[in-house]
């Protein structure tokens, strides 16, 4: 895989965090969580020393339509991916164990704050995140930095998704 890709969630990736429907195993999951739209893989590798496997879920995400690579007019995957469970049996292997899912706020503030934008921007997200990264991560601090992350979104990108953007990262923050 090229390390200078770049990933960002499609409509599916998007839905699969908000909702769960497709029920992601936990590292699938995590990786997901971590395409920004704006890392490249390289840079995703280093965010994630701990996951094993990373490029093995990126593969298998962008299989399944979860990501695209930036640029790329490849379509999301066919219906008939999408109606293969994760971690369902393909051929005569079982499938493996579930993996236990994590606590629901994990992570620092910024960090969630950074792959929430992800999620609700896609590929527009750039300008917030490098705003959310710059920050300094305490929770006042973070407040303010959402508070004009969200004027930055409705001036340029979206009224709606400002507000989603601002009210869900307060929910995340102390």
């Amino acid at each position: 895989m090229d390390m200078e890709l770049i990933f960002f969630k499609t409509e599916k990736g998007k839905d699969e965090i908000e909702h769960r429907t497709c029920g992601l195993p936990f590292k699938q999951r995590r990786v997901l969580i971590l395409v920004d739209g704006e890392a490249t893989v390289a840079e995703l590798q280093a965010k994630s020393a701990g996951v094993p496997g990373l490029m093995e879920a990126l593969e298998d995400l962008q299989r399944r339509g979860f990501v695209q690579a930036v640029g790329s007019d490849v379509p999301a995957a066919s219906a008939v991916d999408s109606a293969v469970p994760v971690g369902a049996a393909t051929d005569s292997t079982p499938a493996p164990e579930p993996e236990p899912e994590p606590a629901p706020r994990s992570g620092n503030g910024r960090e969630r704050l950074i792959n929430l934008a992800g999620e609700i921007l896609g590929p527009s997200a750039a300008k917030v995140t490098r705003k959310l990264r710059e920050a300094p991560d305490s929770p006042e601090a973070l407040v303010a930095c959402l508070e004009s992350c969200r004027k930055i979104v409705k001036l340029t990108i979206d009224e709606g998704k400002a507000e989603e953007l601002y009210r869900r990262g307060r929910a995340l923050l102390p």
